[in-house]
């Protein structure tokens, strides 16, 4: 049976500024049958690179997944981090 989820990145830029991200691009909600956490670092795989990309580059990348839609905390976190 597949679960939807719904999936929120959140960046963090060069002057530590943390703002949620459009992310457009990809599927919110998701619907898979992978569990959440499998969910949460497969968004994270996709967006990571353009971030990365950019200059400056971001400093953080965070996405948190819900089941069924966006209320109280995550059920799964996946993270990325660059430099120190």
């Amino acid at each position: 049976m597949s679960d939807k989820y719904v999936w929120r990145v959140v960046v963090t830029d060069a002057e530590g500024q943390r703002e949620p991200s459009a992310a457009e691009a990809l599927p919110n909600p998701y619907v898979s049958d992978e569990p959440a956490q499998h969910v949460a670092e497969r968004v994270l795989s996709l967006v990571v690179p353009g971030y990365a990309a950019r200059e400056p580059a971001a400093t953080a990348v965070e996405v948190g997944v819900w089941l069924g839609r966006q209320q109280g905390d995550p059920i799964a976190v996946a993270e990325w981090h660059h430099g120190p």
